[in-house]
C-alpha cells in the first residue's frame, strides 16, 4: 500500500548519511559519466588485488 512504502521511504537513509559512510561514490548524472567512473574505481580496485 501507499503507507508502506512511505513507511520504508521514512526509514532510509539520506543521501548526505551515506555518503559520508561510503569510501566511494558514484553519482548517476549520465551514462557516460557513470561508465568512466565505474571503469576508474575498478582499475583503482583491481591493483590491489
Amino acid at each position: 500500500t501507499a503507507a508502506e512504502i512511505e513507511a520504508r521511504m521514512d526509514n532510509q537513509w539520506s543521501d548526505e548519511k551515506k555518503r559520508k559512510l561510503a569510501s566511494t561514490v558514484i553519482e548517476n548524472l549520465t551514462l557516460s559519466d557513470s561508465k568512466k567512473r565505474v571503469d576508474e574505481l575498478h582499475e583503482f580496485l583491481s591493483k590491489g588485488l
